[in-house]
């Protein structure tokens, strides 16, 4: 992966080749444009960036045409958007919330141009459901969603897929970025994620509004999200500062991944806590600060 970034950055026209031929190619190779594109913006600024991001459209715009599929238009967009706001802001708490914006609008984009695909999705999740409590013991009164809700949480997965595909290409440009011009600085950039009060109150509320106004199955992940990343940040850090083996992080990804209606709660509530009682200097952390 050095190789790539190291050749992206050579110059203008090696930068716009990658970015058209990677968008050219099936997923997951496809993937690498929004990378690319937002390394050029983190590294040159978003004129340069822009040359790339055109390059990487030019498949995307013929992918919409013959088959009406926008969404990895929106994804490259969107993902070209965070890599000017930390470039910006050079504040990963601030990109957080706008990938939140942002893939609200990319879930509203997908609502209309995909509804039928939507439908289907919804269709074939309830079926499932429905399989599973035709198996399932009486006693374990399994109760299903009604359509409307189906859909909502079909719409719900792709919203914080989303989101976490934007942060995962950003996430891999700025290791790229890292890795070229400031080693380590990535990793000390992560471990200090911490969402402020007013950010981490802003998605309270969100989560709240979602849940009074009916949009919880819908939203409620990606309000949650920002926090699951800071939340995964601290543990980062608290790793780190006690010098713990890596096997403490890879336990910690394996309860995640397998135990995640469990543990999101838990996550949530402690990136909270760092938020608003900031854990970190009670521990002694100095924050670090992003740097380019």
């Amino acid at each position: 992966m050095r190789v790539v970034a190291e050749y992206v950055m050579r110059g203008r026209y090696q930068a716009i080749g990658v970015s058209l031929l990677s968008a050219s190619l099936p997923p997951p190779i496809s993937w690498l444009s929004s990378a690319v594109v937002s390394l050029v913006i983190l590294r040159k600024g978003v004129g340069e960036g822009a040359l790339a991001l055109l390059a990487g459209c030019l498949p995307l715009l013929v992918l919409f045409f013959y088959q009406a599929d926008i969404n990895p238009l929106v994804a490259l967009f969107g993902t070209a958007c965070l890599a000017g706001v930390l470039r910006t802001t050079v504040s990963w708490e601030v990109t957080l919330a706008a990938a939140v914006v942002i893939s609200i609008a990319g879930s509203l984009i997908f609502e209309v141009t995909s509804a039928d695909l939507t439908v289907r999705l919804a269709s074939e999740y309830l079926n499932i459901l429905e399989n599973i409590k035709a198996s399932a013991e009486p006693s374990a009164g399994l109760v299903l969603p009604s359509p409307a809700d189906a859909q909502n949480i079909v719409l719900g997965l792709f919203s914080v897929g989303f989101a976490l595909s934007m942060m995962v290409f950003l996430g891999l440009a700025r290791w790229w970025q890292s890795l070229l011009y400031n080693p380590g600085g990535f990793g000390r950039e992560f471990k200090a994620l911490r969402l402020s009060p007013q950010i981490s109150g802003l998605l309270v509320l969100g989560l709240v509004g979602a849940l009074g106004f009916g949009g919880f199955f819908r939203w409620a992940n990606l309000f949650a999200l920002p926090l699951l990343l800071a939340a995964a940040g601290f543990v980062h850090w608290f790793v780190a500062e006690r010098n713990l083996s890596r096997s403490w992080l890879v336990s910690f990804y394996l309860l995640v991944v397998f135990m995640y209606q469990l543990v999101s709660p838990l996550l949530a509530t402690l990136a909270l806590l760092d938020s608003w009682f900031d854990l970190r200097k009670r521990l002694r952390l100095d924050p670090v600060k992003p740097t380019e």
